[in-house]
Formats: structure tokens, sequence, C-alpha cells
């Protein structure tokens, strides 16, 4: 292993925390600087994606007999980032009990709506 391959392996952010800050601030800046090139290479998708995401919002604050189809879209959006972000969250090692949580609940809905009513009726249903 060589001089750099050691630097780099004892770069943490608990033993030498301004250095990582500021590589981390430096790749930061080199990925912002990346993401506005590649903006300024796919200007036409870009703006496609923007004038969709546009339309699907004036949708969504329109009145009309589309909005049960707007409430649906949004429904299966959060629950997709939902997941989505338990996924990021437990790759990092974050969320793995809410997710276990999450998939119990999914899996038995009817089991845990019991188990959370005897639990409330147990602990709040007494006489005062």
């Amino acid at each position: 292993m060589d001089f750099s391959q050691k630097y780099i392996s004892s770069l943490v952010l608990w033993r030498r925390p301004v250095s990582t800050v500021y590589y981390a601030t430096h790749e930061l800046i080199h990925q912002l600087i990346s993401l506005f090139k590649w903006v300024l290479r796919h200007t036409k998708t870009c703006l496609l994606v923007t004038v969709v995401i546009m339309a699907l919002l004036g949708a969504s604050y329109v009145d009309g007999p589309h909005q049960q189809w707007v409430h649906v879209f949004r429904k299966q959006f959060l629950w997709c980032a939902y997941w989505c972000g338990l996924g990021i969250l437990s790759s990092v090692g974050l969320g793995t009990v809410a997710k276990d949580t999450a998939v119990w609940d999914s899996t038995s809905v009817g089991s845990a709506a019991a188990v959370i009513i005897t639990a409330d009726t147990t602990t709040h249903g007494r006489d005062q």
C-alpha cells in the first residue's frame, strides 16, 4: 500500500474532520459542475421533463374530474418514494427496523391493526 492509499483509507470524519470536509466540499463542487454540464448537453430532455412536471403540478391544483386520478398517482408516487427512501437509508445502515416493521405491517395488516387496537384498549381504555 502506498502513501496515497493509506491517506485515503484514513480519511474519515472522526480522524481528520477538516480534511474530510475539505475534500467532500471539493467533490460536491465537482459533482455540481458535472451536473450543470450534463444539463447544458441535454437541454431538450431537461425542458421536456420540466414541462411535464409543471403540467402534472398544474393538474393537481385545478379542480375537475381528473382529481381522482391525481389522487391515485400521488398515492402511488409517495408509496414508491417511501420504499426507495427506506432502501437508501437501509443501504447505509439506517432504517432497517422501520423497513422490517413496514414489511410486517403490509403483509399482515389485519393482525397489525388488531394488535394496535388491543394495545390501545389495554393501556388507554381504563375507567378514569
